[in-house]
């Protein structure tokens, strides 16, 4: 019978390890720092789409707006609370300090709130953990996103929600994100704002397109602050709905479909072939008409 010694066999052993090592690197399996690339869905109808049941506490708000196209500030303000500040490049596992201790027993505020988030902001599926549960200013934001139905978010919140539509009490300006994602169907109500991070949101009263002189778009449009309720190119359509207009009057100043929420007006505009200069115009036009 052949014996094999001690040595030998931890030499095999230590071979085996280290070439397993070397091939798992070669084919690109082997990975030492994590790439915050989550996994896609992998069938029906949003195959191939970031999944946001992969979002982990170790991502940071601007992670997900790589990942998913949320944009960083907006998505860091609707969980930002009076006691913490979230800024885009924190980590989201601070939310597990963030709201210690003002939640009812059993109901928390953390990564699968920030899942559930992102999920119903990008009209995409997640079933959430048991007792997960949103801040006040995220709801807001999504109750604004046209398609979201109230009765969706009411397990998620603390108070009852307003299906009241609501005016805006102050101009906010969101940031522009990059690329597209699954677009959120048809018009939804809008809350109430009650809280210091709530983004304000109204209803819209134009019903299509606008003539007039307005401004024509510039190169200012990329490297000016341009103060709120003004539409430039990085304006997403999401902002739009938030300033106060429904998806109807944005489309009949568009003369097509608007786009999904995060994608810019430029973007969509130059994608349908049409004047960015003439719906600017029309789309300001709406604007100045929403009482503020």
């Amino acid at each position: 019978m052949t014996t094999i010694s001690t040595r030998t066999l931890a030499l095999a052993t230590l071979a085996a390890i280290i070439g397993g090592v070397g091939l798992s690197m070669a084919t690109g399996w082997w990975k030492t720092t994590s790439t915050k690339e989550p996994v896609r869905f992998s069938e029906g109808e949003f195959a191939g789409t970031a999944n946001p049941a992969d979002i982990r506490g170790s991502y940071t708000w601007l992670d997900i707006e790589a990942a998913f196209g949320v944009p960083a500030e907006l998505a860091a303000r609707a969980f930002s609370s009076s006691a913490l500040p979230l800024a885009p490049e924190g980590k989201i596992n601070a939310l597990e300090t963030a709201y210690e201790g003002t939640l009812p027993e059993g109901r928390e505020i953390g990564t699968d709130s920030v899942r559930l988030f992102v999920a119903r902001y990008l009209g995409l599926p997640y079933e959430p953990e048991e007792g997960t549960v949103l801040p006040v200013g995220a709801l807001e934001i999504l109750l604004a996103v046209p398609g979201v139905d109230p009765a969706s978010l009411a397990p998620y919140s603390l108070e009852p929600l307003s299906a009241t539509p609501a005016q805006p009490s102050a101009p906010a300006a969101l940031p522009a994100a990059t690329g597209t994602h699954a677009a959120a169907p048809a018009t939804a109500p809008v809350a109430s704002p009650t809280a210091a991070t709530a983004v304000p949101a109204g209803t819209g009263t134009g019903t299509g397109p606008a003539s007039g002189s307005g401004p024509v778009a510039t190169d200012a449009d990329a490297t000016h602050e341009a103060p709120a309720w003004t539409v430039t190119g990085k304006t997403t359509f999401g902002e739009l709905y938030l300033w106060g207009l429904d998806k109807e009057s944005v489309k009949g100043a568009l003369g097509f479909e608007p786009g999904p929420v995060s994608q810019s007006i430029r973007d969509a505009v130059s994608a349908a072939g049409a004047s960015f200069a003439d719906i600017k115009t029309a789309l300001q036009a709406l604007l100045d008409k929403v009482e503020r």
